[in-house]
């Protein structure tokens, strides 16, 4: 395994607070607009409306054009990370900086939460796997937005380390609280809607053969507890809006530049005229290995040195994340631990894929770090370990 001293380990954490607190300190003080990405309204505004009024909606023109007096119901996002916003900013009146200063502080403990996983697992894996969450160019970059990452990466980390845990005691209690973060993450993003499909599966993966009756039933209890609690959200959007889905953001997403539009064909002109099937297996191949290699950018936050250190970081830094990885899917074995993540991790890339295609960016690689520090760290363990072997 790749070993890291305790020293060692601790001046490395050091230097990405050091990092991370110092970025905050610029982007808030030097460029505070920055903190704003296109999307970053769209949650602000309907999160302040929630904790005034007590309706997840907004007012203006943000999905439709009309009156900018008249307060129409949200549909398009989904109100975990506008209520995180609303109470922050709006009921508690905390500056946007402080909010920016909290992500940063989730980002810490989602690598603390990372940490603890990997140990369960394996205690010597816990170091490397809390340095890449630490270290990932892509967690740091949108930390220091009003976007969701940051709160996401932490939900999923502690739904990553209760699942860990579920599937070493079998218990049911802590199964029932895997699935409630699960769901919290998923009122944030969207993105792991599907997620507890993959879950359940493989709950009956790892229960069926020894206990096929308990298997069932905490398969039974996770599902129900995950798909009534976004049931009830489909409800509200059916009852407000007319339409029953979790969220219709899949309409700017798979219907514009996702597998359902049709704008990526004149991007890739040699691509054009070839038959659908072989064409839309290159793209998907394109994008996978554009969401997984594409570094991070600190361009946003126009600091020329900034934007050239980063470039320097980055691209060997996903090499490494990237070699890791694949080592460690090579070497997974029949450990049903790295087999989740394994499965995670692919979930993650097919669902980024169908929604965006040639748009994905590094910002969709952000819900996978945790589950790929771990497996990252594992398999550059096998290879430090193969090495010293030859």
């Amino acid at each position: 395994m790749v070993m890291i001293s305790r020293k060692i380990f601790m001046i490395l954490v050091a230097l990405a607070c050091l990092q991370k607190f110092g970025l905050w300190g610029y982007v808030t003080t030097q460029v505070p607009d920055k903190i704003f990405e296109a999307d970053s309204t769209s949650y602000l505004g309907p999160g302040l409306v929630l904790v005034n009024e007590g309706a997840f909606a907004f007012y203006g023109n943000y999905e439709t054009s009309g009156d900018p007096q008249e307060r129409r119901w949200m549909s398009f996002r989904t109100p975990g990370y506008p209520l995180f916003l609303g109470v922050l900013h709006g009921r508690l009146g905390l500056p946007l900086a402080a909010i920016i200063f909290i992500q940063i502080l989730l980002t810490l403990a989602a690598a603390y939460v990372t940490y603890r996983t990997a140990i369960l697992i394996d205690p010597r894996l816990g170091y490397l796997s809390a340095i890449i969450v630490l270290f990932d160019p892509a967690v740091t970059v949108f930390s220091l937005m009003l976007m969701t990452e940051s709160l996401f990466l932490f939900l999923i980390a502690i739904f990553m380390w209760l699942f860990v845990i579920y599937l070493k005691t079998k218990k049911i209690p802590t199964l029932v609280w895997a699935s409630l973060l699960l769901v919290m993450a998923t009122y944030v993003r969207p993105v792991s809607y599907y997620l507890p499909i993959i879950a359940t599966g493989f709950i009956l993966y790892a229960l069926i053969r020894e206990k096929p009756k308990a298997a069932l039933t905490h398969a039974m209890v996770f599902l129900v507890i995950v798909y009534s609690s976004i049931g009830l959200w489909i409800w509200r959007n059916d009852h407000n809006s007319g339409r029953a889905v979790f969220t219709n953001i899949t309409d700017a997403t798979i219907g514009t530049w996702g597998i359902g539009g049709t704008h990526t064909r004149s991007q890739i002109p040699q691509w054009e005229n070839m038959p659908a099937i072989p064409y839309y297996a290159l793209v998907a191949l394109k994008s996978s290995l554009e969401l997984m290699t594409r570094p991070a950018s600190f361009k946003y936050f126009e600091c020329d040195w900034l934007r050239k250190i980063g470039q320097v970081f980055s691209y060997p830094w996903g090499i490494f994340c990237l070699l890791g990885l694949l080592a460690g899917m090579a070497r997974m074995g029949k450990n049903i631990y790295f087999q989740f993540f394994a499965i995670v991790i692919v979930y993650f890339i097919a669902v980024s894929v169908v929604n965006a295609l040639l748009q994905v960016t590094p910002r969709f690689r952000v819900p996978m770090v945790p589950f790929l520090a771990i497996l990252s760290s594992y398999g550059w363990g096998c290879v430090v370990a193969a090495l010293e072997k030859k």
